[in-house]
């Protein structure tokens, strides 16, 4: 387990893990797709009640407010047969928890990245006075944000399931993998200056998931 700033005691360990655990929701809603307000891509309804996505893009937040707060747990089938580049003209593959997301173009993004590499990345997403995808694209992330602790996370394979958990508490972070602390840290104010419900998002990647959400 990684710790930055010099900020490493027993205390804000036991602290990070407790929080973390109740990071889980509990009394969790059940999301179906008429639940979500899908503005890129699409969510489809699953055999067993599941959600799935197999758009090259999809952006999708709920139609109800929650606690900022979701777990989602997962299978990722692959990636997409036709292919969505970012702004750098990257191939990247992930799924991921939106947090306090206004719109397209404010939010806080907890993603799983699949490929190229494999990783838990965190950022704020700002853009004042900007609201849809087409008015801001990529532009706008903030991606140099130093958690307290960080930590891998498992290697994520096709057919295999996964759990990802992010919740938020003011501006503080907790994101776990599989069960694993493996992001605490400070937002900072940005990630206040906007508000907005749980959303989704995917690039590149094919999944069959369930959505779990405390109302």
């Amino acid at each position: 387990m990684k710790a930055f700033h010099g900020w490493f005691e027993p205390t804000h360990i036991l602290l990070a893990l407790v929080t973390a655990t109740a990071a889980v929701p509990t009394g969790n809603a059940q999301v179906r797709p008429g639940d979500f307000d899908v503005t890129d891509g699409k969510i489809e309804s699953a055999a067993g009640k599941r959600l799935k996505v197999s758009t090259k893009e999809m952006r999708a937040t709920l139609k109800f407010t929650t606690e900022q707060s979701a777990t989602v747990k997962f299978t990722y089938l692959g990636p997409t047969k036709e292919v969505a580049h970012s702004g750098s003209r990257e191939v990247l593959s992930q799924f991921g928890i939106r947090l306090r997301a206004h719109d397209d173009c404010n939010a806080v993004y907890v993603m799983w990245h699949f490929a190229p590499d494999q990783k838990i990345a965190v950022s704020v997403k700002r853009n004042p006075g900007k609201r849809t995808y087409a008015e801001c694209l990529d532009h706008g992330h903030i991606n140099n944000i130093k958690p307290r602790i960080a930590d891998p996370t498992q290697r994520v394979a096709v057919n295999q399931p996964h759990v990802l958990t992010a919740s938020m508490s003011g501006s503080d972070l907790t994101v776990t993998a599989d069960n694993k602390l493996v992001w605490w840290g400070d937002l900072g104010a940005v990630a206040l200056a906007f508000s907005g419900p749980v959303g989704l998002r995917s690039d590149n990647a094919r999944v069959l998931f369930d959505l779990l959400v405390t109302r």
